[in-house]
């Protein structure tokens, strides 16, 4: 009886420890595959985030791409027609070169094998035109009025202008001379005439001309990109013939100069604002695309993990428990063993006592 005590004793401390034991370590299973478990549907909320996230960013990326794209090409391509405008003003200056004693003539620039130029200024003369006669149409492009000059190497070059800037500062500067009240002290002011017949012709003709090449090439007036609009007016005997002045026709010309030429500097500096923006900001979309990637492979990362970790601490804790349970029958099983064997032998040493 002595012994079965001691023995069952020592076996019931034991067993109870690694009962207590095995519990403990359910439960710091548990613990860890709970924790585990907010960790994966963490990670899981992040990469779905991640996932719609990117496809915006890129789709941004593409259409900031695709619209810089087109707005740096409409920038360059109005650059183009400016400048190209400003060299057609320029020339145009070249050939406007008056006579300081008599400040009326206006100097042609023409090739050495121009046969017909003579001709031409006779015909000019014999039509009560000069070269530097404007002609304005009050009744073209609705109403607003149109100026034309008389010169056969000049009006060309004017109908040949593109850009609309361009064209307003010529149409404002030569209003402003048919229209300026202020004559040479030296010349007679004189009232507009109409239009002869045979000057319709001749500006008809001149409206419907090509700009004259250069012999020595100064001007090179590349093929337009695009036809330019046409200009909506015809001369008819309604339009006004009117006596210019040499030196004001210059210096308009030259304030038309200057007004192209700051178009010309606004557009170049537009396009480096919108060069420098658009680099920028692709940066920052690709640094925020590269920031995306590096936050979605370390959430996977983070999820492979924290799933490992939970399906070990599952099977953990499913291990321990059923280690547990085995502790818990085992201990059952031999307490009452050893409660029967105790019984028996108090059973025996009574019997025993009463013989």
């Amino acid at each position: 009886l002595d012994l079965s005590q001691i023995t069952c004793g020592r076996f019931e401390r034991n067993q109870v420890v690694l009962m207590q034991e095995a519990m403990r370590d359910v439960a710091s299973f548990n613990g860890q595959a709970a924790s585990a478990r907010s960790m994966v549907l963490e990670s899981q909320a992040t990469i779905g985030m991640l996932n719609d996230k990117i496809p915006q960013v890129e789709d941004e990326l593409a259409t900031h791409r695709k619209n810089c794209i087109s707005e740096i090409g409409t920038l360059k391509f109005q650059i183009s027609i400016v400048a190209r405008d400003l060299g057609i003003v320029r020339k145009i200056l070249s050939l406007v070169k008056c006579d300081d004693k008599k400040s009326a003539a206006l100097v042609q620039a023409k090739d050495d094998d121009d046969q017909d130029g003579d001709a031409e200024d006779d015909d000019d003369e014999n039509l009560g035109m000069d070269e530097h006669s404007l002609v304005e149409c009050s009744r073209c492009m609705g109403g607003r009025g149109f100026v034309m000059m008389s010169n056969a190497d000049v009006q060309p070059l004017l109908n040949s202008l593109e850009s609309d800037v361009a064209r307003a500062f010529v149409q404002e500067q030569l209003k402003s001379v048919v229209h300026d009240d202020t004559e040479d002290e030296e010349a007679d002011p004189e009232e507009p005439e109409a239009l002869t017949q045979e000057q319709v012709r001749h500006m008809t003709a001149i409206m419907r001309a090509e700009p004259k090449k250069d012999g020595n090439n100064t001007l090179r007036i590349e093929p337009r990109p695009v036809p330019p609009e046409p200009v909506d007016c015809a001369p008819t005997s309604s339009c006004k013939l009117t006596k210019g002045s040499c030196p004001r026709l210059r210096d308009r010309f030259l304030l038309v100069e200057g007004g192209v030429s700051d178009r010309l500097d606004d557009l170049t500096a537009q396009l480096a604002k919108l060069e420098n923006y658009c680099e920028q900001t692709d940066k920052s979309l690709v640094g925020q695309l590269a920031n995306l990637g590096d936050s979605l492979r370390e959430a996977q990362t983070n999820l492979a993990a924290a799933t490992k970790t939970q399906i070990d601490s599952e099977s953990s804790a499913a291990l321990r428990g059923k280690q547990h349970a085995e502790l818990k029958k085992e201990y059952s099983n031999t307490l009452k063993q050893c409660c029967a064997e105790q019984n028996e032998a108090r059973s025996e040493m009574c019997a025993l006592t009463k013989i």
